[in-house]
């Protein structure tokens, strides 16, 4: 009998395949869809797996325009764990909101910040018959990626992706202890639907972003200790400033009782300031730039606008979701948002510091050194 998860399906499968010397299982194959070009193809080196080339994109990429660009062929060495049998109890268990496929195509989406997803099932290699397997598109559902007329969200996706470095990285998940492994894959997929339906919907994009890097930030584990009223003068600046009106032992009394409140945002800064790529190789003009020194504050400013959205239900200002084409065609983008009001409303820089292409390259490359220092804690 092969073995049962103890990890997400990808990372699980992959462990129980070395256990089983293989796989006596079959296979199955998925297709993956990206709006950007794959070049080459993995067919060995990770494990029960092969990425193969449907040569399915265009010469001429259309970012915003998803074809079935890989193949996804799976070995199957994976048991699939029964259901509880007591139904009332919660069990959150190793659930990402996919299986095998969509872990794989999520962990692509974020090693080369490109939009990846599984469109299902289209083939079956079932052991002992027709060794060139049989069509099954029972459970094939292209995955829907829309445009905006105005603009892409994220210009700066790459037509273009040569995927052969994705031997290391899936090598590097693997080796990773399964609760580890289980949070990587919760933050891909985050991050993956993320930059999938953000010309669809920015607001929506923002929130998964965060998210992923909301979970990783609570993962980490190397952050250095400090007192409440320190967390407080990085996350709430004008509390902190009443509070050191007050008498010294009264002071950290009121600040272990509301320091809690911001340790998520905390975390969320703190990660930033650690693992933060540096700027993009190609920058705009000066006055279009974001500084990267202040790379805490803005983000700061950015998780203030992402708390009135979840509870207050204010929409994040335009200039979080306004398409960066509007204003140029061509790279460098700018990295800042513009001043913008809406009827009644005004948003200065500082409170919504940077378009959403902006972010999410940030994002990504924080992710990324993240997921590279897992191996070494």
């Amino acid at each position: 009998m092969s073995p049962q998860a103890s990890g997400p399906p990808a990372w699980a499968n992959w462990h129980a395949f070395e256990q089983e010397g293989g796989s006596g299982n079959g296979a199955l194959e998925y297709v993956l869809y990206s709006d950007s070009r794959w070049v080459g193809e993995v067919t060995e080196g990770i494990g029960p797996y092969e990425l193969l080339n449907t040569i399915g994109g265009p010469a001429h990429p259309d970012i915003g325009r998803a074809q079935p660009v890989l193949a996804l062929r799976a070995e199957q060495a994976l048991e699939r764990p029964p259901f509880p049998e007591d139904t009332t109890q919660h069990i959150r268990g190793t659930f990402h909101g996919g299986w095998i496929d969509e872990e794989v195509a999520a962990l692509l989406s974020l090693m080369f910040t490109v939009r990846c997803r599984s469109g299902g099932m289209w083939r079956v290699f079932d052991p002992g018959k027709d060794p060139r397997g049989k069509p099954y598109t029972f459970d094939l559902q292209p995955p829907p990626l829309a445009s905006d007329d105005s603009g892409p969200q994220l210009p700066h996706l790459p037509p273009q992706v040569d995927f052969e470095e994705a031997v290391d990285w899936l090598n590097n998940y693997r080796r990773l202890p399964a609760k580890q492994a289980l949070t990587l894959a919760r933050v891909a997929r985050a991050f993956q639907l993320g930059l999938w339906s953000a010309d669809d919907d920015p607001d929506l994009a923002w929130l998964r972003l965060i998210s992923a890097l909301e979970t990783a930030a609570k993962a980490w584990s190397g952050k250095p200790k400090e007192s409440d009223m320190e967390q407080l003068r990085r996350t709430w600046l004008e509390l902190a400033g009443l509070l050191e009106k007050v008498e010294s032992e009264l002071q950290g009394q009121i600040a272990a009782l509301i320091a809690p409140q911001s340790k998520i945002k905390n975390s969320v800064l703190r990660f930033i300031k650690e693992f933060a790529p540096e700027p993009p190789s190609e920058r705009p003009r000066d006055f279009e730039r974001l500084d990267w020194d202040k790379l805490e504050g803005h983000f700061a400013a950015i998780y203030d606008r992402r708390s009135e959205m979840l509870h207050e239900a204010i929409p994040l200002p335009v200039p979080m979701t306004s398409p960066v084409l509007r204003f140029t065609q061509e790279p460098p983008w700018p990295e800042t948002s513009f001043t913008t009001g809406y009827y009644d409303s005004n948003w200065p820089q500082e409170k919504a510091p940077m378009p959403l292409w902006a972010f999410s390259y940030i994002v990504a490359g924080a992710l990324r050194n993240w997921w590279r220092s897992l191996l070494s804690e």
